[in-house]
């Protein structure tokens, strides 16, 4: 029958969920186990996490396991995977750059993402450390989003040449925009009260 230690008994972050990515862990239990063996045979203890020494990434962890009899320590395990990078420096976590992509595709944003972090107890970042991430994000996605644009542009008027169009680089497009808020206020401007828009644009194709 599996015991679960009295909250008294460990560590507070233990009492939390935290994300790990299963193999990295399985190999730091495998190679630590293998490592303990070897330097205490005979130690009947048990290889658990020294939670006192975890690092946290963003919402990424280093653990390292300590035995609950002899003195031996293991050493630290990233338990997260990296995004490859040619620069110097700390790697980032794809866990890290991975949620920024999802929030910079939704409307929560990074404070309703900490909130949604917390209440599932998962520790959340830092705010900072998610604003730093998220710039690094928003700035990788404006320039993939730019240089696809422009793949489209020219495909596009390379398509407008081929069917014959006197201008390749004219588009017919008709539009509409929706807004946040109803009329109000008809003094106040001539136009649409709203504080925000979104417009949609459809290109007008003749048939030839």
């Amino acid at each position: 029958m599996l015991r679960v230690p009295a909250p008294s008994k460990v560590h507070l972050d233990f009492l939390t969920n935290k994300f790990y990515v299963p193999a990295l862990l399985q190999s730091m239990m495998s190679s630590e186990n293998r490592k303990h063996r070897l330097r205490s045979a005979k130690c009947k203890g048990d290889l658990v996490i020294d939670g006192s020494a975890s690092i946290k990434w963003g919402l990424g962890w280093k653990e390292r396991l300590h035995c609950t009899r002899c003195r031996y320590v293991g050493e630290h395990y990233k338990l997260y995977n990296e995004v490859p990078s040619s620069t110097r420096g700390r790697k980032a976590a794809q866990i890290n750059v991975g949620s920024q992509i999802g929030v910079a595709s939704t409307s929560i944003g990074n404070t309703g993402f900490r909130r949604f972090l917390n209440s599932t107890n998962i520790i959340a970042p830092s705010p900072q450390a998610m604003q730093k991430q998220a710039n690094k994000v928003n700035t990788a996605l404006k320039s993939l989003n730019e240089r696809s644009m422009c793949q489209i542009r020219k495909e596009l008027v390379a398509e407008n040449a081929k069917i014959g169009q006197k201008d390749p680089c004219l588009v017919n497009v008709e539009g509409d925009t929706c807004y946040n808020n109803p009329i109000f206020k008809p003094d106040a401007t001539p136009f649409q009260a709203g504080t925000k828009a979104v417009s949609t644009m459809c290109e007008m194709r003749k048939q030839y």
